[in-house]
């Protein structure tokens, strides 16, 4: 028997997949062919979805740590335990004691909004805001935009132009990959802007490298060519824009001297961008690691802003594609109002985590609890968090695997495999299709699905979350699409794009208060950054080298690592290679004032940065250990790549 199902990956693509059952087991597991997106080919990460779920590693049974050693208890006795210190801790410090953390570990529809609706029921509790994702760019678009809408795949091949700044779909996005060499292929220009010379770059026709963090700088520089090549149009302007003439003031006042030496590039690169800006439709996608800088949101407003001052926003070809979040618009992602039992919330950023959790004296987080996440792996500055996080009284985790946010925790509740739970499965990254996720297989070992966990504890404690079966939760979930013919039967049957238009914005008019792209933004504004400047306060740093860490292609996180053996590579070039006499092989040290890490030299980098992957345990050296735990300008962004360090051979 076979079954469609989409992938649950923290992904772009959101690929198809058919899944062969025989005899209660999956088989295989191969790329839809027919599917218009996926197209009959899919990542490796996608493909692993099997291993994953015939893992001898996985866990079984649920954990119960006593005096520091993890015991198998059964799911009635963690259903208890759980409702117990629910109880006990809501009823002596308020339900704001319960702090819950997930992020998009896994993209189902139900894994999400479930929790969040047992908590909204709950009265209300302690949550994050900000993240580790995308949060600075996604914040930007919202401020410019009024939302975050991106243009069909499809559309490139009306594109002139296509500038990838600060991504790397080769290995985060194959559609897209794919999408802009057909591109190419009709006669596009490809431009990547990186600091790292990256697969997609080396496919490039040509690759920019600006220094780390000058992308503001960069955008400026282009959009001050567009002013004396005489190319902005101030009728489109004045008609479509709130304050664009008090922005291009602004740009005039910068000196492109300041802009040649923050970027490091030359006049002519400069002169060749606004060129293909001005011979439009040029469409840009904005990647997820530019953003992760001090001054991440204003660089991504910066670039929406050239993006508009250059035409190339809803017009087909063009675009700045950052995030397609169309779900919200259509969906109704709580079908029983269990906002209206929210009494209570507290809020804490993502890169103030071990802060927060310290500074609660008066009101204390007594029990957290972590799905679809590992933080104590991602968090930046993670030692740190580390502490914070075995202080807090009772520490829940649902996962397949003991990670590292697992193995701290107190009590671990193993979770079902995609293939073995039936949910609803959207992205909000460029994929617009909506997916229904059929349960294909029963697990080998009784587990307890997530949503039977929480209406179990809701019976015990008392609260009034829907005891409903998870079909008719779905169908709630997606009931305002019904007039548009969306059933969960055309969902098992069809393919159902939510985009209305391969286009977005055509008719100009956006989502922001002001119906028009807004230069000045009362919501960027709370943040202290009404228009988007260049931030000129760059602080000399401690340590040498910055340090990235960008995505592999082999894995989101640490998703796909767990049998990995040995310390991660860090790339250098032979320049830093040279200033340190290092040979590719080499064991290091790489370090800050935050921690030390071992890993081995590859010389295969630029002059300007070293970088290790992410997605490393601690069992590893989690590149982690030694990241920055500052916040972008806007959005709550962890500034990941606010990062320097020094690496010295090991003794």
């Amino acid at each position: 028997m076979e079954f469609k199902r989409a992938c649950t990956l923290d992904c772009f693509d959101l690929c198809t997949y058919v899944a062969k059952v025989d005899e209660n087991k999956v088989v295989s597991i191969k790329p839809d062919k027919n599917h218009p997106y996926t197209k009959g080919f899919m990542c490796s990460k996608g493909m692993k979805h099997l291993d994953r779920l015939y893992d001898k590693n996985r866990l079984k049974t649920p954990l119960l740590k006593v005096d520091g050693k993890f015991k198998e208890i059964s799911f009635e006795e963690a259903v208890n335990i759980f409702a117990h210190k629910i109880t006990k801790y809501t009823s002596q410090y308020g339900s704001t004691s319960i702090l819950r953390y997930s992020e998009s570990g896994d993209s189902s529809v139900m894994k999400s909004i479930a929790w969040e609706h047992f908590f909204n029921y709950l009265g209300g509790i302690t949550t994050s805001k900000g993240g580790t994702c995308w949060a600075a760019g996604m914040e930007a678009q919202k401020c410019d935009f009024g939302g975050a809408l991106g243009h069909s795949l499809e559309d490139l091949l009306n594109s002139n132009a296509v500038i990838l700044w600060g991504r790397n779909p080769a290995n985060t996005s194959v559609h897209l990959m794919k999408a802009v060499l057909d591109a190419q292929k009709n006669g596009a220009t490809i431009i990547t802007i990186d600091p790292i010379s990256t697969e997609t770059a080396k496919k490039s026709d040509y690759h920019i490298k600006p220094k780390p963090g000058s992308d503001d700088a960069l955008a400026i520089g282009i959009i001050k060519k567009l002013l004396f090549k005489d190319k902005l149009d101030y009728q489109y302007i004045d008609k479509y824009s709130h304050k664009g003439t008090e922005f291009i003031d602004y740009i005039k006042s910068i000196d492109m001297k300041i802009i040649y030496d923050r970027t490091g590039l030359s006049e002519e690169t400069f002169d060749f961008l606004a060129d293909i800006y001005i011979n439009s439709p040029c469409a840009t996608y904005i990647g997820y690691g530019m953003q992760k800088y001090n001054n991440g949101g204003n660089s991504v407003r910066l670039i929406d802003a050239l993006c508009f001052l250059s035409k190339n926003i809803g017009v087909e070809g063009a675009g700045a594609n950052y995030a397609n979040r169309i779900y919200p618009l259509l969906l109704n992602l709580d079908p029983f109002k269990s906002e209206k039992y929210k009494k209570n919330e507290r809020e804490f950023f993502v890169n103030e985590f071990a802060d927060f959790i310290k500074a609660q004296v008066e009101e204390p987080v007594k029990m957290a609890i972590i799905s679809t996440a590992n933080p104590m792996s991602q968090f930046a500055d993670v030692l740190k968090s580390h502490q914070a996080f075995i202080s807090i009284d009772f520490t829940v985790t649902f996962d397949m695997f003991m990670t590292d946010t697992a193995n701290l925790s107190d009590l671990v509740i193993p979770c079902s495999n995609t293939l073995e739970t039936e949910d609803l499965i959207y992205s909000s990254m460029n994929s617009p299709y909506l997916n229904y996720n059929p349960k294909v297989v029963e697990p080998d070992n009784i587990l307890m699905d997530e949503f039977e966990f929480i209406k179990a504890v809701s019976k015990l404690i008392g609260i009034d979350f829907p005891d409903i079966p998870k079909k008719d939760y779905i169908k709630a979930v997606i009931e305002p699409v019904k007039s548009q013919g969306i059933t969960l039967e055309s969902l098992k049957n069809d393919y159902v794009n939510l985009q209305a238009s391969s286009v977005p914005y055509k008719d100009l008019i956006f989502q922001t208060p002001s119906t028009k792209y807004e230069f000045y933004s009362e919501r960027a504004k709370a943040w202290g950054y009404p228009m988007a400047i260049l931030q000129c306060d760059m602080k000399l740093p401690k340590y040498p080298y910055r340090l990235l860490t960008p995505h592999r292609k082999d894995s989101l996180f640490s998703q796909h690592l767990f049998d990995y053996e040995g310390i991660p590579l860090v790339y250098m070039s032979e320049k830093i290679a040279k200033e340190k006499d290092l040979d590719n092989e080499d064991t290091v040290i790489v370090k800050n004032d935050k921690g030390s890490i071992e890993a081995k030299v590859r010389v295969q980098g630029e002059d300007e940065v070293v970088y290790i992957y992410t997605g490393y345990h601690q069992k590893h050296g989690n590149p982690n250990i030694l990241t920055s735990s500052e916040s972008s300008d806007i959005g709550g962004q962890v500034s990941y790549h606010e990062t320097f360090v020094d690496i010295e051979m090991k003794k």
